[in-house]
């Protein structure tokens, strides 16, 4: 009898549990029907976010999405083939970087960029042809630490860089030693504010770069050993006004006759420029503004200093003041008249002894 009831008890226990209903000390209700109501889940948008692509494998499960346009930013690190890729369209920045192709593929149909198109330590990379229909880079171009680059012509469908007044982005290329030229540019009708070209000993000129006029405010030439002239950069700085112009660590440049539009800048830095023999570009200009020139030992024809308001020149023509603040500092006897004046001395002596 006792073996009964429990077991009828048992049978009520599930059959007030199947209706919803525990009883006790406290009530639970629950619905085996019960629904969601006011929150719906769904599956995140793949084609949108801030990714990272790391690997072969990753970057496949991501073309199978078919993303033509991707909302966000995308950086793609190591892998050898991008060839699956469908975008067109970027609204963030694409980055790519320590990837192991030679050449870009999968990017032929991508047009837009809405921040950086940046291509940095990608070491088998030998050109940026597959770009074909990329017109617009909102912000800027950054190409760095490419040691196998040879050329960047497959830039030529670019338009328009058009920067960002918060942000030094326009052209900046970096460590890239192998690269022979920067020609590929041409068609571009607006730079960013920067152009900013570093450590690219190859590269013999600047031609390549638009011949419109246009307003950049940050131009530096650093470790170029090739460059012998800036006469490219005539027409990017015809108008410019709070510019700062930084040319340093040249071997073969001999003269800035490209700097002669310069109006107003803030900053003009010109260092360690080994072949730099004059600067009679100034003498035209009004040029006002902090001005630092340095340690370039063949420069001894100072015309235009008079019109270099506030210029510091220091170790230059073996003198170690040249100018400060606007006050040229000339030494007693020129280089070549003291070297005579060594050499009449040293005659003299070589007669005494010889007496």
């Amino acid at each position: 009898m006792n073996l009964i009831l429990v077991l009828a008890a048992i049978l009520n226990v599930y059959a007030d549990t199947s209706n919803g209903t525990i009883s006790g000390n406290s009530t639970i209700t629950t619905s085996s029907n019960a629904t969601i109501s006011n929150s719906t889940v769904t599956a995140p948008n793949p084609c949108s976010g801030s990714i990272i692509i790391a690997g072969q494998t990753d970057l496949n499960n991501f073309s199978s999405y078919h993303c033509s346009t991707f909302d966000g930013n995308i950086t793609i690190i190591g892998v050898s083939d991008m060839s699956n890729l469908t975008l067109q369209t970027i609204t963030g920045t694409l980055k790519l970087q320590a990837n192991t192709f030679s050449a870009i593929t999968g990017l032929s149909q991508l047009q837009y960029i809405g921040k950086e198109l940046i291509i940095d330590n990608n070491a088998q990379l030998l050109n940026l042809f597959g770009f074909d229909n990329l017109r617009i880079i909102n912000y800027g171009l950054t190409v760095t630490n490419n040691r196998n680059l040879i050329t960047i012509n497959g830039m030529l469908s670019l338009q328009s860089i058009l920067g960002n007044s918060e942000y030094s982005l326009g052209v900046i290329l970096v460590n890239n030693v192998d690269l022979r030229s920067i020609a590929g540019l041409s068609k571009i009708t607006s730079i960013g504010n920067t152009i900013y070209l570093s450590g690219m000993p190859l590269v013999s000129n600047l031609l390549g770069f638009p011949q419109a006029v246009m307003r950049v405010r940050n131009i530096t030439i650093d470790n170029m050993y090739g460059i012998g002239t800036v006469d490219p950069l005539s027409n990017l700085l015809s108008d410019l006004s709070g510019t700062t112009v930084s040319i340093t660590n040249t071997k073969l440049l001999q003269n800035v006759d490209g700097l002669s539009g310069l109006s107003s800048i803030v900053n003009l830095n010109i260092y360690k420029n080994a072949a730099l023999s004059s600067i009679a570009a100034f003498s035209s200009s009004n040029v006002k503004g902090s001005i630092h020139i340095d340690d370039n030992g063949a420069l001894c024809d100072f015309n235009g200093l008079d019109k270099l308001t506030g210029a510091n020149i220091t170790n230059t023509c073996g003198i170690p003041t040249v100018l400060n603040q606007g006050t040229v500092f000339q030494p007693a006897a020129s280089t070549s008249v003291r070297s005579t004046i060594s050499i009449f001395i040293g005659f003299l002596i070589l007669l005494v002894l010889m007496k």
